[in-house]
């Protein structure tokens, strides 16, 4: 029940975020989070179906978490309380994502199907949520590697030695802007249907 309260409602207070004023929706009683969509966010094919994607929510008080999926073809993979994601700044600096257990890990698998003549086989997605303790971070400088923990072993994607950096950095940061703006947009909608209809 826990992860379905992932989209469900929650609550705000007025926030200064990326500069702008943002509405105080406190006295409205349904508020959702704000979700980027997908991005693919690992060298090599260009779809989330084979490789690892990411989505940016930002939810109550403009606090900002990353989701990272992780698909595979035979199983999910376990993941465990101490283990969070950590990201290597472009200053050298490494940012600690602790692993959100309230949501984290959320199994889930997605049946076969066909493209084309192409058959695309069940996969099995692991979803794991991290807070992210300073946007701002993330806005300022550029993320170079980053690694989390899954099956008891790190995983890391060195965007650097693979020429990504500008690619998942702009990624990044679109997700992180759409994941503020569909929570502003989600955060105004009041309980009547109708208004300005």
């Amino acid at each position: 029940m826990k992860k379905i309260a992932l989209f469900a409602v929650i609550s705000l207070f007025s926030f200064y975020c990326f500069g702008q004023k943002i509405v105080d929706v406190k006295e409205q009683k349904d508020y959702k989070w704000g979700i980027s969509d997908e991005f693919h966010s690992e060298p090599g094919f260009t779809g989330s179906y084979w490789h690892t994607a990411m989505r940016v929510i930002c939810t109550e008080d403009y606090h900002f978490m990353l989701s990272i999926y992780k698909p595979a073809s035979n199983g999910y993979y376990a993941i465990h309380e101490d283990e969070d994601c950590y990201l290597k700044l472009e200053n050298d600096s490494i940012v600690t994502l602790k692993l959100n257990t309230e949501f984290s890990p959320w199994n889930y698998e997605r049946a076969g199907y066909y493209v084309g003549s192409v058959h695309m086989p069940k996969r099995y997605y692991t979803q794991t949520f991290y807070d992210i303790p300073n946007i701002r971070i993330l806005t300022n400088f550029k993320v170079v590697k980053i690694r989390w923990i899954i099956d008891g072993s790190p995983y890391d994607i060195d965007y650097a030695e693979n020429y990504w950096v500008g690619k998942f950095n702009k990624r990044l940061k679109n997700a992180i802007l759409q994941s503020q703006k569909d929570f502003e947009k989600k955060a105004k909608f009041t309980d009547d249907n109708l208004s300005g209809f």
